[in-house]
């Protein structure tokens, strides 16, 4: 993976991808968002700063300056790459996936500033891949400080809830908190059945429901079979969206 940063793909095969897909959409929806996290001082980092604030999104940095390492690998932006074989079979790899370690584990608490931004948030989104990034007390700390604001919770544990399921015990007690105390979860069918046991998604998210403290809404992705949102009371379902593919 050093090899490959150190010689980059042509810029066209860049994406910011991860939750940059998330806030973009919701920018060009006419929302106001910010996004959290930590970015180097390298070409990565600054073309994601690019990237965002082309489409209007302004970034809160979680790491304090005193705390940066400038030159070590420790503090670079964390890189997912997408390798394609010739039968256009991919799979996701990140130095996050042979370490022990959140890539950024030496972040040990919420600034002021991320304090302030969560607070003034309507709403805080966060999903499963945050835990390849900061460590399960500090994403707790970010989910009471959103609670304590008023802020609605979003979490989508998307793959790594399996993985955060069968994790350490710190990850498994962070992955519960977000699971009763977040507003709305979001899943797929499969993310469902593996952090339930149950095959019926519909089973898995009154479930789910049952077990949530403050939960109000699961809503599970079925593909091109649309969604389903259950809430404490009722079953809704919406269709896919058409759209056209483009090989």
């Amino acid at each position: 993976m050093e090899r490959l940063a150190a010689s980059a793909p042509d810029k066209k095969h860049w994406e910011a991808g991860g939750n940059c897909n998330l806030v973009i959409a919701a920018a060009r929806l006419g929302l106001q968002v910010i996004t959290l996290g930590h970015l180097g001082d390298e070409i990565y980092g600054h073309f994601l700063l690019d990237v965002l604030q082309e489409e209007g999104i302004d970034m809160v940095g979680l790491a304090e300056e005193s705390e940066i390492s400038h030159g070590s690998v420790l503090y670079e932006t964390l890189l997912c790459w997408v390798l394609v074989d010739p039968l256009q079979r991919h799979g996701f790899c990140s130095r996050a996936d042979f370490s022990n370690e959140p890539a950024f584990s030496w972040i040990h608490k919420l600034s002021e500033r991320i304090q302030k931004a969560i607070q003034q948030s309507n709403i805080l989104f966060c999903n499963g891949y945050a835990f390849d990034e900061l460590s399960p007390d500090l994403l707790v700390s970010a989910l009471y400080c959103g609670i304590s604001a008023g802020s609605a919770v979003f979490f989508d544990p998307g793959p790594r809830g399996r993985t955060l399921f069968q994790g350490t015990p710190e990850q498994q007690r962070a992955l519960e908190q977000f699971l009763s105390h977040s507003d709305v979860i979001l899943l797929t069918s499969d993310e469902a059945e593996a952090l339930t046991g149950i095959t019926n998604p519909i089973v898995a998210g009154r479930t789910l429901i049952g077990r949530g403290a403050r939960l109000k809404w699961v809503i599970i992705k079925m593909g091109a079979n649309g969604s389903i949102l259950i809430t404490k009371s009722n079953i809704s379902c919406a269709p896919s969206f058409k759209g056209t593919v483009i090989l």
